[in-house]
C-alpha cells in the first residue's frame, strides 16, 4: 500500500471516507505473496480494499448492496479505477445471480458479518478455492472485553467469520491472521 495513502485520502475526502475499512488493519500484509487473475470482493464500502486488492490481482470485481459513489472517486484517486469493476445489486438474491456468472480465483468477504450472511457469502465464493475473511475473530464494539470464544455460543457481535471457521470448520485449510483469516480448498494450497 502506498506510503501516506490514508493521509492523502483523508485530506481530500475527509476522515469519514477512511473509517471502517480493513485497509488500515493489515490488509496488504494479509495479502502478501498473493497473486490473482480476478479477485472478487463482497462489501465495497468506500472502495479502499478494492483498490488495495488491485495491487494483488489483474482485475477486481467488488459487489455491494449499498451504492456509495465515493468509491469510484477513491478508486480514481488510487489510480486503479480501470482495473476495478464496481457492481451494486438490489439484494442478496441478485448478488447470488451475479456471482454465479463470474469467474474469479480469489474472494474477500467483508460485508454483513452475521452468521447467516457470512455462510451465504462463503457458499457463493468457495468455488474459487481461496477466500479471505475480515473481522476474524469477531470484533467487539461494546463495553465488555472481547471474548474470543463468544462466537462458539452465539454471544459475539457480528461473529460470522469466527463461527464459520472455528465452529462449522469447512473442509480445507484455515490460516488465521487476525483480524483476517484465509480458507483454502485444499490442504496443500498456498497463500
Amino acid at each position: 500500500m502506498r506510503e501516506g495513502l490514508r493521509e492523502e485520502l483523508e485530506k481530500r475526502f475527509g476522515a469519514d471516507a477512511t473509517v471502517q475499512t480493513a485497509a488500515w488493519a493489515g490488509f496488504a500484509a494479509a495479502l502478501d505473496g498473493v497473486k490473482a487473475h480476478t479477485a472478487l470482493e463482497i462489501g465495497t464500502m468506500h472502495g479502499l480494499t478494492a483498490g488495495i486488492l488491485a495491487e494483488f490481482a489483474d482485475r477486481v470485481v467488488t459487489i455491494d448492496v449499498v451504492d456509495r459513489p465515493i468509491a469510484d472517486v477513491i478508486l480514481d484517486a488510487m489510480g486503479v479505477r480501470n482495473r476495478v469493476a464496481r457492481i451494486v445489486v438490489k439484494d442478496d438474491s441478485e448478488k447470488a445471480l451475479v456471482i454465479a456468472l463470474l469467474k474469479f480465483d480469489l474472494a474477500f468477504i467483508d460485508a454483513d458479518h452475521s452468521r447467516l450472511a457470512v455462510a451465504q457469502d462463503f457458499s457463493l465464493v468457495r468455488k474459487c478455492g481461496r477466500v479471505l475473511f475480515h473481522d476474524y475473530p469477531a470484533v467487539e464494539w461494546g463495553e465488555r472485553p472481547y471474548d474470543p470464544t463468544a462466537h462458539m455460543n452465539g454471544n459475539g457481535p457480528a461473529d460470522g467469520p469466527g463461527f464459520l471457521l472455528d465452529a462449522l470448520r469447512p473442509a480445507g485449510r484455515i490460516v488465521r491472521k487476525p483480524p483476517f483469516a484465509w480458507w483454502f480448498a485444499q490442504e496443500q494450497s498456498g497463500e
